[in-house]
């Protein structure tokens, strides 16, 4: 398995392709990926509750690590409670798709997940390679996950995954706010383009990514709208204030 962070890589497309029976079986000729290109590029994995959950453990993993930097912190027993228990709401977009909800209860016994009507019983242990096993209703999963500000990235046993956590103060980051043009908030390169002119875009949907000071930046629609410009190209290397994409509001 490999994760790679920070630049956009052809990972699922060399492993859908080392892992393809013909290949195994070395019984393939010069036009085998042309002729296999659909079955080795497929859609994306679409999210599911065991990716859900994996973020929460993400997210509640690198809260612990940051509060076990701090020795003498009051929050080193987080969730403790003599009686009763404690509820935290996540919530979660996965590319242009609808935020979904999560709900963790925990304190006194243990921690359990909300997804919709479904409640889990959920248990975390780290491993020795730096992920972690997320056991769910009494069912073990490895999952290595990544946590950038509010942004995740996880590999399940479904696929990889880039979700969003959404603020849960709304106070979304600088980019997704403000007026209907998507500027450079810092010089950058364009890697990837995210949606389409002529797309209905839900408010933080991304737009773009910009390679900035080697990380990567995705851009979000301030507000739900259609995109109507898109300015620039993958590759395209660009100043910080100008103009990358422009956004229509929807009108009711």
């Amino acid at each position: 398995q490999s994760d790679v962070r920070g630049i956009v890589t052809n990972i699922p497309f060399l492993s859908a392709l080392v892992t393809h029976p013909d290949v195994r079986a070395n019984a393939i000729d010069t036009g085998f990926i042309e002729r296999e290109l659909k079955q080795l590029t497929p859609a994306p994995p679409v999210s599911g509750d065991l990716e859900l959950c994996a973020a929460v453990a993400a997210i509640l993993s690198e809260e612990a690590n940051v509060v076990r930097r701090q020795p003498r912190s009051p929050w080193l027993t987080p969730g403790w409670m003599p009686v009763g228990r404690r509820q935290r709401l996540f919530r979660f977009r996965h590319g242009q798709g609808p935020e979904r909800e999560v709900r963790l209860t925990y304190g006194n016994g243990p921690a359990t997940l909300s997804i919709g009507e479904r409640e889990i019983i959920s248990t975390c242990s780290p491993t020795d390679e730096g992920g972690f096993d997320l056991t769910l209703d009494g069912m073990k999963s490895q999952v290595v996950a990544v946590v950038e500000g509010h942004e995740l990235y996880l590999r399940t046993r479904n696929g990889r995954f880039d979700l969003h956590w959404v603020d849960p103060f709304g106070g979304e980051s600088e980019e997704q706010v403000g007026e209907d043009k998507i500027v450079a908030p810092l010089p950058g390169t364009v890697v990837a383009l995210l949606a389409e002119i002529g797309n209905k875009l839900e408010k933080g949907a991304p737009i773009l990514t910009l390679e900035v000071m080697k990380m990567e930046q995705t851009l979000r629609a301030p507000f739900a709208g259609v995109l109507k410009v898109i300015k620039c190209s993958v590759g395209d290397i660009v100043g910080e204030g100008v103009e990358l994409a422009e956004i229509e509001p929807l009108t009711s």
